[in-house]
């Protein structure tokens, strides 16, 4: 910190100025202490390697990393992304503190990357996209061990894998490793129920009844306001209803249009703000401005562990505008209110125009006929799922209603469907009841889609004893049966390009949409992970 002035300063009228405060406009990013002997040793192979020029990824990364106060960084190019031109260079980099870099910082070392990289090359920066995720589960615990004990070595395993600072750009996040890591503290004797999703920042807290315009929201960010345009995602994360907020009293949220329950709107629904185009932008541009994108995306947010995170995940949402609907565009990356499409507008796109988000879930869909025979399928899309998923045409999948599990209400007043049921089998909860009473929902109980548990409310637990017997009916996913091969198992990945085996059945047409199953969540090379909320119920 300054905090000492060596000379005096005089003002304009060459009065000596005593009291003096400094401000500063923008947050500071990049600082570093003095180079340690240890750093100098690790720094300079790679700063020699490179003869000070900016010529391969790599000698980006070693410049940029040696000189400035820079935590993570990577270099992408059309061989990471096909959609950044031949001569494209996308610089994305997390400062020592964390967070974003300031736009001081971009420029600074835009100023020396541009000195030193080859003719031709075109250098930008693009902001990282922080993926948060939360972890849910239950475990049991061996006799006599502290439950305070193992619930912080469970965090510590969690935050030790899923921090930022613990890893690298691109890196996937496995459900199994983190199986494996819970399992390995002491005291910890089964695990179940573990679930690990995208964090969720607004959403829906509890599902509404049907031809209603009030809805219970959880805000963490609070940049919903009345007069605000928002959409809401049912359970496959879809956009099914678009309003205005109309009214907000504590967390109920009044809107213009009703919601009805065909819509598929749950507890846990995930909602976006309508964001607004600002500035006119002509046809063949990828690149759109967002009123307002860098304060959404921007707010930091503190976790269970005081850890501060980026809030708002808008990597790779399929996005259409107003204008037309019926043409949509996926949203690669950011540069502060800079968004970066997949493709170039088809038409002029004028100030004002309001982008929706169409969806978050990434369904792989086929760019191209699928011939028989064929081992290799090619997506529209940079896949979410990883080598060893199972992809099911989604035409095979039909819906059930008549799936009736039997359930024992549990003394800790929280029941897994899982227990009895795949969780991947499950589209909602459509009734709980027992021999004698209709359980209501949001009064009696309440449903966390995230883990696929019923949750007793006071209410609830009155009418229903603990290990008293009771139903649910669900709505399930089913796959139809059919003499052609119904799944198919992903051996390589190779950017869109997918290996799968056995070898298509049948000739498969494109725009085909696919399901998938996956334990690992497969992050692009400008994303990161992060740790979001951990909940640990225990049995």
């Amino acid at each position: 910190a300054i905090n000492t002035i060596v000379n005096n300063i005089y003002d304009a009228n060459n009065v000596l100025v005593t009291d003096i405060h400094v401000v500063n406009m923008n947050i500071t990013t990049g600082a570093i202490d003095k180079e340690s002997n240890l750093s100098i040793k690790q720094n300079a192979p790679a700063v020699f390697r490179t003869q000070n020029r900016c010529v391969t990824k790599q000698d980006y990364e070693d410049l940029v990393m040696a000189n400035f106060g820079i935590s993570k960084m990577t270099v992408l190019d059309n061989s990471d992304l096909s959609e950044i031109g031949i001569y494209g260079t996308k610089l994305c980099a997390i400062p020592s503190t964390g967070g974003y870099l300031s736009d001081t910082m971009k420029n600074s070392i835009m100023e020396f990357v541009n000195n030193k990289k080859t003719l031709g090359t075109i250098p930008e920066f693009i902001d990282p996209a922080y993926i948060a995720f939360d972890v849910n589960l239950t475990v049991t615990l061996l006799k006599d061990m502290s439950q305070n004990i193992a619930e912080n070595n469970i965090k510590k395993v969690i935050n030790d894998y899923l921090h930022w600072t613990n890893r690298d750009f691109g890196d996937n996040v496995s459900t199994a490793e983190i199986y494996r890591r819970i399992s390995t503290v002491e005291g910890v004797n089964n695990i179940v129920n573990l679930t690990v999703d995208e964090s969720r920042q607004i959403y829906v807290k509890e599902t509404p009844l049907n031809n209603v315009n009030k809805l219970k929201i959880f805000d963490s960010m609070n940049v919903l306001q009345v007069g605000a345009k928002i959409s809401i995602f049912d359970t496959n994360n879809i956009n099914v209803f678009s309003s205005i907020i109309t009214d907000i009293t504590d967390d109920v949220y009044t809107f213009s249009n009703f919601i009805t329950s065909d819509m598929g709107i749950v507890s846990g629904s995930i909602i976006y703000p309508v964001f607004t185009v600002n500035g006119n932008h002509t046809y063949g541009t990828k690149k759109i401005t967002i009123s307002n994108l860098k304060n959404l995306v921007d707010v930091n947010v503190s976790n269970n562990d005081n850890t501060v995170y980026a809030y708002m995940n808008v990597s790779y949402l399929t996005v259409y505008f107003s204008d037309d609907i019926s043409k949509t565009y996926k949203l690669l990356y950011r540069l502060g209110d800079d968004i970066y499409l997949s493709d170039k507008i088809d038409r002029d796109i004028p100030d004002g125009t309001e982008m929706y988000v169409v969806n978050k879930t990434n369904f792989p869909v086929l760019s191209t006929t699928g011939s028989k025979d064929s081992s290799i399928i090619v997506l529209q899309d940079y896949p979410r799922f990883d080598i060893g998923a199972t992809l099911t045409p989604k035409d095979l999948i039909s819906f059930d209603n008549s799936k009736t599990l039997n359930m024992s209400r549990s003394s800790i007043n929280v029941d897994y469907l899982t227990s009895v049921i795949s969780p991947s089998e499950i589209v909602k909860v459509a009734n709980v009841y027992s021999a004698t009473t209709k359980f209501t929902e949001n009064i009696d109980y309440t449903i966390d889609y995230s883990n696929y548990s019923i949750n007793w409310t006071v209410t609830g637990q009155s009418k229903i004893a603990p290990s008293s017997p009771y139903y649910v009916d669900v709505i399930r996913k089913v796959i139809k049966s059919t003499t052609e091969i119904s799944q198919y198992y992903v051996k390589a990945i190779d950017g869109k390009n997918i290996s799968i085996s056995p070898s298509l059945s049948t000739t498969i047409p494109e725009l085909t949409e696919f399901m998938y199953n996956s334990d690992t969540y497969r992050l692009l090379d400008y994303e990161i992970a992060t740790v979001g909320t951990i909940n640990i119920s225990f049995s």
